[in-house]
């Protein structure tokens, strides 16, 4: 077990590393139409992490500071200037998470990490197990678009991935995302 999470871990810090590099120029570009828009270009959100732990998730902002914490599909998106609906739908707004890699908060490949305020989907996943693994900023339930208004479903995919994850299903879950994405960049919201 010791040897997995030290070939995902070293894994998460090398492709974290080479994203940031290779994405600079772009993230400099965001980061400037953000900072444009609505001032601090960072959000951050408190969500539940490895064990129960909370931590602070980043994302570039792509709504006014005054949007409330809660689960994306609860909120009027229609009024989103042009910038923020394409940094959403695109995933650039998640680059920033990257980050959270690196400080060993996530992994690139695990279960969403939920809001504190989702009591169910954290009690149901303290129930399978799910808690025990880093939260992830992709894995099974994005590849097959159950979005997390569906929690019993997030939770069953949460568990199997956790059941399935070592380096080769890791790398796999990867290559889909990236397949996923490009053909229905819908299944990510």
């Amino acid at each position: 077990m010791g040897r997995l999470i030290s070939s995902i871990r070293l894994s998460d810090i090398f492709l974290s590393i080479t994203g940031i590099v290779l994405l600079s120029p772009l993230i400099f570009l965001v980061l400037s139409m953000c900072a444009l828009q609505y001032g601090n270009p960072i959000f951050r959100q408190l969500r539940v992490g490895k064990d129960g732990k909370y931590f602070y998730l980043f994302k570039f902002r792509t709504m006014p500071i005054s949007t409330p914490s809660v689960l994306t599909h609860s909120l009027d998106l229609s009024e989103l200037p042009m910038v923020s609906k394409f940094l959403r739908r695109s995933k650039l707004d998640e680059i920033p998470q990257l980050y959270n890699v690196l400080r060993g908060e996530m992994s690139l490949v695990g279960p969403r990490p939920g809001l504190i305020s989702d009591v169910e989907l954290i009690e149901r996943r303290k129930q399978l197990g799910v808690l025990r693994i880093l939260p992830g900023c992709t894995g099974i339930a994005q590849i097959k678009g159950v979005s997390m208004q569906q929690p019993e479903q997030i939770v069953l995919l949460d568990s199997q991935l956790k059941e399935s994850l070592d380096i080769r299903f890791y790398f796999k879950i990867l290559i889909l995302t990236f397949k996923t994405l490009f053909r229905h960049p819908e299944n990510f919201f």
